[in-house]
């Protein structure tokens, strides 16, 4: 998906150079390049935004680790157990 992006702006950037649009004011260009590439950045965006660092998205995030390193985390009860069983057998 992360290499969806540079290859539609790519392509926008050839969009742009073909003649009849060359000749065109800044604002239709810029519209162009947001009709292509908008859509990659939101999507991006929304992945992003759904699960934060790899962990939990925010709705299943119900435990909290009291202890050690990660206190403060919210993460879900599995990934608490797996913390808490790794501490306790290290």
């Amino acid at each position: 998906m992360f290499s969806s992006i540079p290859t539609m702006a790519a392509a926008s950037i050839l969009i742009l150079y073909h003649n009849k649009i060359k000749t065109s004011s800044y604002t239709i260009k810029f519209i162009i390049v947001l009709i292509f590439i908008t859509p990659f950045y939101y999507s991006t965006m929304w992945s992003v935004w759904r699960s934060p660092c790899l962990d939990v998205a925010p709705e299943l995030a119900t435990e909290e680790i009291d202890t050690g390193f990660c206190k403060g985390i919210r993460t879900n009860a599995i990934y608490k157990n797996l913390y808490e069983w790794i501490r306790s057998n290290r």
